[in-house]
Protein backbone atom coordinates (compact mmCIF):
# COMPACT_ATOMS: atom_id res chain seq x y z
CA UNK A 1 0.00 0.00 0.00
CA UNK A 2 1.18 3.49 -0.88
CA UNK A 3 -0.37 6.38 1.01
CA UNK A 4 -1.45 9.57 -1.33
CA UNK A 5 -2.24 12.52 -0.41
CA UNK A 6 -4.34 15.17 -2.53
CA UNK A 7 -4.65 18.49 -1.28
CA UNK A 8 -6.72 22.10 -1.94
CA UNK A 9 -5.07 24.85 -0.61
CA UNK A 10 -6.21 28.60 0.35
CA UNK A 11 -3.41 31.28 0.83
CA UNK A 12 -6.09 32.58 3.57
CA UNK A 13 -7.74 29.62 5.81
CA UNK A 14 -10.07 29.50 8.36
CA UNK A 15 -12.74 27.12 10.04
CA UNK A 16 -15.03 28.27 7.30
CA UNK A 17 -12.48 28.09 4.26
CA UNK A 18 -9.59 25.63 5.50
CA UNK A 19 -6.91 24.13 3.81
CA UNK A 20 -8.44 20.47 2.87
CA UNK A 21 -6.78 17.17 2.81
CA UNK A 22 -8.09 13.78 1.31
CA UNK A 23 -5.99 10.74 2.73
CA UNK A 24 -5.90 7.56 0.06
CA UNK A 25 -4.36 4.32 -0.11
CA UNK A 26 -3.30 2.78 -3.28
CA UNK A 27 -2.65 -0.76 -3.60
CA UNK A 28 0.18 -1.36 -5.95
CA UNK A 29 -0.94 -4.89 -6.65
CA UNK A 30 -4.55 -4.70 -7.41
CA UNK A 31 -4.13 -0.77 -8.84
CA UNK A 32 -7.24 -0.28 -6.66
CA UNK A 33 -7.19 3.71 -5.02
CA UNK A 34 -9.42 3.84 -2.29
CA UNK A 35 -10.61 7.10 -0.27
CA UNK A 36 -9.44 6.96 3.64
CA UNK A 37 -10.33 10.56 5.57
CA UNK A 38 -10.25 14.07 5.06
CA UNK A 39 -8.24 16.46 7.20
CA UNK A 40 -8.56 20.13 7.81
CA UNK A 41 -6.13 22.63 8.53
CA UNK A 42 -7.59 26.36 9.57
CA UNK A 43 -5.15 28.70 9.66
CA UNK A 44 -1.71 29.31 8.39
CA UNK A 45 -0.13 28.98 11.81
CA UNK A 46 -1.77 24.99 11.56
CA UNK A 47 -0.19 25.08 7.98
CA UNK A 48 3.14 25.84 8.91
CA UNK A 49 3.28 23.27 12.33
CA UNK A 50 1.79 19.94 10.14
CA UNK A 51 4.57 20.99 7.22
CA UNK A 52 6.94 20.64 10.46
CA UNK A 53 5.38 17.34 11.62
CA UNK A 54 5.38 15.66 8.18
CA UNK A 55 9.19 16.50 7.21
CA UNK A 56 10.19 15.70 10.28
CA UNK A 57 8.39 12.00 10.38
CA UNK A 58 11.03 9.98 8.76
CA UNK A 59 8.85 6.43 9.53
CA UNK A 60 5.87 7.62 7.29
CA UNK A 61 5.89 8.36 3.71
CA UNK A 62 3.56 9.55 1.13
CA UNK A 63 3.40 10.42 -2.29
CA UNK A 64 0.84 13.79 -2.79
CA UNK A 65 -0.31 16.12 -4.78
CA UNK A 66 -0.81 19.91 -4.04
CA UNK A 67 -3.01 22.61 -5.71
CA UNK A 68 -0.74 25.07 -5.78
CA UNK A 69 2.24 26.53 -7.96
CA UNK A 70 5.53 25.40 -7.08
CA UNK A 71 7.28 27.56 -9.32
CA UNK A 72 7.12 30.87 -11.11
CA UNK A 73 8.23 32.18 -14.63
CA UNK A 74 11.56 31.48 -15.52
CA UNK A 75 11.67 34.36 -18.18
CA UNK A 76 10.58 36.35 -15.03
CA UNK A 77 13.64 35.12 -12.71
CA UNK A 78 15.66 36.31 -15.82
CA UNK A 79 14.73 40.13 -16.15
CA UNK A 80 15.16 40.54 -12.70
CA UNK A 81 18.05 39.51 -13.05
CA UNK A 82 18.12 36.06 -10.75
CA UNK A 83 19.05 33.72 -13.12
CA UNK A 84 21.14 34.13 -16.09
CA UNK A 85 21.67 30.88 -18.89
CA UNK A 86 24.83 29.21 -18.98
CA UNK A 87 26.77 29.49 -22.38
CA UNK A 88 24.89 26.61 -23.66
CA UNK A 89 21.22 28.39 -23.28
CA UNK A 90 20.52 26.27 -20.45
CA UNK A 91 19.07 27.15 -17.09
CA UNK A 92 21.45 26.27 -13.89
CA UNK A 93 20.29 23.64 -12.42
CA UNK A 94 19.64 25.71 -8.91
CA UNK A 95 17.73 28.11 -10.53
CA UNK A 96 14.62 27.11 -8.62
CA UNK A 97 16.41 26.88 -5.31
CA UNK A 98 17.81 30.62 -5.61
CA UNK A 99 14.25 31.82 -6.70
CA UNK A 100 12.61 30.42 -3.72
CA UNK A 101 15.44 31.59 -1.30
CA UNK A 102 14.85 34.96 -2.35
CA UNK A 103 10.72 34.72 -2.59
CA UNK A 104 11.01 33.38 0.79
CA UNK A 105 13.04 35.62 2.68
CA UNK A 106 10.35 38.58 1.41
CA UNK A 107 7.63 39.23 3.34
CA UNK A 108 3.66 38.98 1.76
CA UNK A 109 3.63 42.75 1.05
CA UNK A 110 6.98 43.14 -0.48
CA UNK A 111 5.90 39.66 -2.78
CA UNK A 112 2.82 41.34 -4.08
CA UNK A 113 4.67 44.46 -4.73
CA UNK A 114 7.07 42.93 -6.80
CA UNK A 115 4.69 41.42 -8.93
CA UNK A 116 2.52 45.07 -8.97
CA UNK A 117 5.83 46.61 -10.05
CA UNK A 118 6.16 43.83 -12.95
CA UNK A 119 2.01 44.00 -14.39
CA UNK A 120 2.63 48.00 -14.59
CA UNK A 121 5.57 47.80 -16.62
CA UNK A 122 3.00 45.41 -19.07
CA UNK A 123 1.04 46.01 -22.21
CA UNK A 124 -2.97 45.47 -21.74
CA UNK A 125 -3.88 42.56 -22.78
CA UNK A 126 -0.81 40.67 -21.53
CA UNK A 127 -0.29 41.81 -18.21
CA UNK A 128 0.58 38.07 -16.68
CA UNK A 129 3.20 35.86 -17.41
CA UNK A 130 2.64 32.34 -17.83
CA UNK A 131 4.99 28.86 -17.15
CA UNK A 132 5.41 26.58 -20.04
CA UNK A 133 2.71 24.44 -18.24
CA UNK A 134 0.32 26.90 -17.50
CA UNK A 135 -0.02 27.57 -21.24
CA UNK A 136 -0.48 23.82 -21.63
CA UNK A 137 -3.17 23.15 -19.17
CA UNK A 138 -4.58 26.30 -19.46
CA UNK A 139 -4.19 27.37 -15.65
CA UNK A 140 -3.94 30.71 -14.45
CA UNK A 141 -0.39 32.49 -14.37
CA UNK A 142 1.35 31.93 -10.81
CA UNK A 143 1.64 35.73 -10.33
CA UNK A 144 -2.29 35.99 -10.02
CA UNK A 145 -2.78 38.14 -7.14
CA UNK A 146 -6.89 37.98 -7.41
CA UNK A 147 -9.62 35.84 -9.18
CA UNK A 148 -8.22 33.50 -8.51
CA UNK A 149 -5.49 34.31 -6.22
CA UNK A 150 -2.77 32.15 -7.16
CA UNK A 151 0.18 34.27 -6.97
CA UNK A 152 -0.99 34.60 -3.05
CA UNK A 153 -1.31 30.34 -3.36
CA UNK A 154 2.12 29.94 -4.25
CA UNK A 155 3.66 32.46 -1.46
CA UNK A 156 1.90 31.00 1.47
CA UNK A 157 2.32 27.17 -0.47
CA UNK A 158 5.70 27.30 -2.32
CA UNK A 159 7.96 29.71 -0.30
CA UNK A 160 6.91 26.86 3.25
CA UNK A 161 7.21 23.76 1.49
CA UNK A 162 10.64 24.98 0.15
CA UNK A 163 11.75 25.73 3.83
CA UNK A 164 11.55 22.23 4.70
CA UNK A 165 13.28 19.14 3.29
CA UNK A 166 10.22 17.36 1.20
CA UNK A 167 11.03 16.13 -1.97
CA UNK A 168 9.39 18.25 -4.59
CA UNK A 169 9.26 17.37 -7.87
CA UNK A 170 10.73 18.38 -11.06
CA UNK A 171 12.38 21.30 -8.70
CA UNK A 172 14.02 19.76 -6.27
CA UNK A 173 13.92 15.56 -6.09
CA UNK A 174 15.70 14.13 -3.25
CA UNK A 175 15.37 11.14 -0.86
CA UNK A 176 12.66 12.36 1.32
CA UNK A 177 10.18 9.43 1.65
CA UNK A 178 7.41 12.60 1.00
CA UNK A 179 7.30 13.69 -2.93
CA UNK A 180 5.04 16.77 -3.82
CA UNK A 181 3.70 17.20 -6.85
CA UNK A 182 1.77 19.99 -8.58
CA UNK A 183 -1.77 19.34 -8.62
CA UNK A 184 -4.62 21.14 -10.94
CA UNK A 185 -7.81 19.25 -10.26
CA UNK A 186 -9.70 21.34 -12.86
CA UNK A 187 -7.66 19.32 -15.33
CA UNK A 188 -9.94 16.51 -14.44
CA UNK A 189 -12.95 17.85 -13.27
CA UNK A 190 -13.14 19.38 -16.85
CA UNK A 191 -13.27 15.81 -17.95
CA UNK A 192 -16.77 15.66 -17.23
CA UNK A 193 -18.19 18.46 -16.88
CA UNK A 194 -18.33 22.04 -18.71
CA UNK A 195 -19.95 24.31 -16.26
CA UNK A 196 -18.80 25.05 -12.93
CA UNK A 197 -19.31 22.21 -10.10
CA UNK A 198 -18.28 24.71 -6.91
CA UNK A 199 -18.96 28.03 -5.29
CA UNK A 200 -17.35 29.47 -2.25
CA UNK A 201 -20.83 31.26 -1.45
CA UNK A 202 -23.60 28.81 -0.23
CA UNK A 203 -26.42 30.86 -1.03
CA UNK A 204 -25.38 30.72 -4.89
CA UNK A 205 -24.71 27.12 -4.78
CA UNK A 206 -27.28 25.71 -7.24
CA UNK A 207 -28.83 22.07 -8.89
CA UNK A 208 -26.11 22.50 -11.85
CA UNK A 209 -23.48 22.68 -9.50
CA UNK A 210 -24.76 19.60 -7.89
CA UNK A 211 -25.40 17.93 -11.07
CA UNK A 212 -21.86 18.98 -11.87
CA UNK A 213 -20.35 17.40 -8.85
CA UNK A 214 -21.97 13.97 -9.38
CA UNK A 215 -21.05 13.51 -12.91
CA UNK A 216 -16.73 14.57 -12.28
CA UNK A 217 -17.72 11.32 -9.12
CA UNK A 218 -19.83 9.00 -11.07
CA UNK A 219 -16.58 9.54 -14.07
CA UNK A 220 -14.22 8.52 -11.33
CA UNK A 221 -15.89 5.82 -10.75
CA UNK A 222 -16.21 4.65 -14.58
CA UNK A 223 -15.01 2.00 -16.81
CA UNK A 224 -13.09 4.54 -18.75
CA UNK A 225 -11.54 6.20 -16.42
CA UNK A 226 -9.79 3.01 -15.09
CA UNK A 227 -9.14 1.68 -18.69
CA UNK A 228 -7.23 5.21 -19.21
CA UNK A 229 -5.65 5.60 -15.96
CA UNK A 230 -5.04 2.25 -15.04
CA UNK A 231 -6.35 1.89 -11.67
CA UNK A 232 -9.41 1.55 -10.23
CA UNK A 233 -11.09 4.19 -7.96
CA UNK A 234 -13.50 3.16 -5.29
CA UNK A 235 -15.96 4.89 -3.40
CA UNK A 236 -17.98 4.09 0.11
CA UNK A 237 -21.05 6.20 -0.12
CA UNK A 238 -21.02 8.19 2.36
CA UNK A 239 -18.07 9.41 1.18
CA UNK A 240 -19.88 9.73 -1.76
CA UNK A 241 -22.53 11.56 -0.57
CA UNK A 242 -20.24 14.29 1.23
CA UNK A 243 -18.51 14.84 -1.94
CA UNK A 244 -21.79 15.46 -3.54
CA UNK A 245 -23.09 17.81 -0.86
CA UNK A 246 -20.02 19.74 -0.24
CA UNK A 247 -20.72 23.13 -2.56
CA UNK A 248 -17.59 24.87 -1.66
CA UNK A 249 -16.24 21.49 -4.06
CA UNK A 250 -12.95 21.23 -1.43
CA UNK A 251 -13.17 17.84 -0.94
CA UNK A 252 -13.54 16.61 -4.24
CA UNK A 253 -10.89 19.45 -5.27
CA UNK A 254 -8.50 17.28 -2.75
CA UNK A 255 -9.48 14.09 -3.82
CA UNK A 256 -9.50 15.17 -7.72
CA UNK A 257 -5.38 16.33 -6.75
CA UNK A 258 -5.35 12.40 -5.07
CA UNK A 259 -6.33 10.67 -8.12
CA UNK A 260 -3.66 13.00 -9.74
CA UNK A 261 -0.73 12.08 -7.70
CA UNK A 262 -1.97 8.28 -8.07
CA UNK A 263 -1.21 8.34 -11.81
CA UNK A 264 1.89 9.87 -11.33
CA UNK A 265 3.40 7.54 -9.00
CA UNK A 266 2.45 4.90 -11.12
CA UNK A 267 4.44 6.03 -14.12
CA UNK A 268 7.41 5.57 -12.38
CA UNK A 269 10.39 7.27 -11.51
CA UNK A 270 11.76 10.15 -12.75
CA UNK A 271 9.71 11.04 -14.93
CA UNK A 272 6.23 10.57 -13.19
CA UNK A 273 4.53 10.71 -16.54
CA UNK A 274 6.30 14.16 -17.79
CA UNK A 275 5.51 14.18 -21.51
CA UNK A 276 8.09 12.93 -23.55
CA UNK A 277 6.75 15.47 -26.27
CA UNK A 278 8.83 18.39 -24.61
CA UNK A 279 12.05 19.24 -25.79
CA UNK A 280 15.62 19.05 -23.73
CA UNK A 281 15.02 23.48 -23.51
CA UNK A 282 11.93 22.48 -22.33
CA UNK A 283 12.28 19.70 -19.92
CA UNK A 284 15.41 22.29 -18.66
CA UNK A 285 12.77 24.75 -18.12
CA UNK A 286 9.89 23.05 -16.43
CA UNK A 287 12.54 21.25 -13.94
CA UNK A 288 13.29 24.76 -12.44
CA UNK A 289 9.51 26.75 -12.96
CA UNK A 290 7.72 23.32 -11.58
CA UNK A 291 5.09 20.84 -13.84
CA UNK A 292 1.48 19.95 -13.22
CA UNK A 293 0.98 16.49 -13.40
CA UNK A 294 -1.88 15.49 -16.21
CA UNK A 295 -2.56 12.71 -18.19
CA UNK A 296 -1.68 12.98 -21.82
CA UNK A 297 -0.47 11.49 -25.21
CA UNK A 298 2.88 12.89 -27.12
CA UNK A 299 0.37 14.01 -30.22
CA UNK A 300 -1.85 16.26 -28.05
CA UNK A 301 0.60 17.74 -25.90
CA UNK A 302 2.96 18.72 -28.87
CA UNK A 303 0.00 20.45 -30.73
CA UNK A 304 -0.60 22.29 -27.29
CA UNK A 305 2.79 23.23 -27.14
CA UNK A 306 2.53 24.87 -30.77
CA UNK A 307 -0.49 26.82 -29.94
CA UNK A 308 0.59 27.72 -26.70
CA UNK A 309 3.96 29.48 -27.00
CA UNK A 310 5.50 31.05 -23.78
CA UNK A 311 5.19 35.30 -24.43
CA UNK A 312 8.02 37.02 -22.33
Amino acid sequence: MVAILGLDFTSAPSKQKPITLAWCELNTTTHILALSHFESIDSLNSWSDWLDRESRDSHSSWVGAFDFPLGQPVVWLRELGWVHLDKNGHYPSNTWEQAMQRFSEMSKQEFEQLIKNDIAERPLGDKFRFRLTDRMTRSSSPMKLHYPPVGKMFFQGACQLYKRPFSIWPCRVNHHPKTVFEGYPALLARRWTKGPYKTDTPKSATQNHQQSRDNIIEGLLGDEFTAEFEFKFILKHDQSELLLADSRGDYLDALLCAVEASWAYLQGAPDYGLSKALSTHEQDQVSQEGWIIFPDNPDSVEKALEKRKDRK
